[in-house]
């Protein structure tokens, strides 16, 4: 608790060494009590102390589910699409999808990405109802005006269905049409 209050401090320097202690102390002996003060500092205002608390989270395995909240919530792109990806480590699809809608491309093409992963890694557990929300959830990003995310969203489907059909279809897109 005496450690946490260090994340209270003006300086970010500071903070980063408290998270940086918060976070080798929940590797060695204490994950939960240390995933609390490492949740409160992924809303921490400098992007640099969030960072290194989404890590220390996505390390831990983020039994609080900060992350969650980060990749969905956080201002800032570069924190939502770092925090996407800890949640294609930490298997979470369901929360990926929801990053899909995220206004930012990169943050959208990340969750494609990672849940191309997921699905061809065989990491997840997909049952029926979810399975269906999921490929709702990545059809809409075939029409997606970026060509990128229109590609993973393409390689999604294909691992989650187990076949090259999309990826195809989005290679051959030249991009040209209107979206």
């Amino acid at each position: 608790a005496g450690l946490a209050l260090g994340l209270r401090d003006a300086q970010p320097p500071l903070r980063l060494k408290v998270v940086a202690a918060l976070a080798g102390l929940g590797e060695a002996r204490d994950e939960e009590a240390c995933a609390a003060p490492l949740g409160d500092a992924v809303r921490d205002e400098d992007l640099r102390v969030r960072a290194a608390a989404l890590d220390a989270l996505g390390r831990l395995g983020d039994p609080r589910r900060a992350v969650d909240d980060a990749a969905t919530r956080d201002a800032d792109v570069i924190i939502r699409v770092r925090a996407t990806g800890w949640l294609g480590a930490l298997g979470r699809a369901a929360s990926l999808a929801l990053v899909l809608a995220d206004s930012e491309a990169d943050a959208r093409r990340k969750a494609a990405a990672e849940l191309a992963a997921l699905f061809r890694r065989g990491d997840v557990s997909v049952e029926a109802a979810q399975r269906a929300q999921l490929r709702s959830a990545l059809s809409v990003r075939l029409g997606d005006a970026e060509r990128s995310v229109r590609a993973d969203a393409a390689k999604a489907l294909d691992a989650l269905d187990g076949r090259d059909a999309w990826a195809r279809v989005v290679r051959g897109d030249g991009g040209d049409c209107a979206r």
